[in-house]
């Protein structure tokens, strides 16, 4: 796949309902819990974004965070830099931002990342509750295939063997 196919593929799936939303919110989950533990670690939060940065598996999202440490290391505050990428959700950037004022980054943080992991779980549970009648339509009409098939194979057959019985 090529860099671009990629970009625009991912594209697709963040503004894909409801696979969207599961797509976005794990991987903010990933950004916060991997982020919150760097923090606690004593890591410098410009090295820490940077070391999260290149986790991210969406591409749109990862260019985004790069852009984002572009500008925090030209001195911008990381809650102001993160509001100007909508594809960067707003609570995140304003949870972001409370907790840069408030030096709880890493509190903020973890707290976020016990949210995305529940609204990653609700997604998956949606789009598994939306499946499953799809699945079951497509096996049931793959079982009356087989059995019609079946059926009117052994009808064609009888009046075969009848003819020949009377023989």
């Amino acid at each position: 796949a090529t860099v671009r196919g990629k970009r625009i593929w991912h594209s697709v799936l963040l503004r894909t309902p409801v696979i969207g939303p599961v797509v976005r919110a794990s991987a903010m989950f990933d950004v916060c819990s991997m982020f919150a533990l760097l923090l606690d670690a004593g890591i410098a939060p410009v090295l820490g974004l940077r070391a999260v940065t290149g986790t991210i598996t969406n591409v749109r999202i990862r260019e985004a965070f790069i852009r984002v440490d572009v500008e925090i290391t030209e001195g911008q505050r990381l809650g102001a830099a993160l509001k100007r990428y909508p594809v960067i959700p707003a609570l995140f950037s304003e949870t972001v931002a409370n907790g840069e004022q408030a030096g709880a980054l890493s509190r903020n943080l973890h707290a976020l990342s016990d949210f995305y992991e529940q609204e990653t779980e609700r997604g998956v549970e949606v789009g598994t509750s939306l499946i499953e009648p799809l699945a079951f339509l497509i096996v049931g009409s793959l079982v009356g295939f087989v059995a019609v098939a079946i059926i009117s194979g052994i009808y064609s057959v009888i009046p075969e063997i009848s003819s020949s019985a009377r023989r």
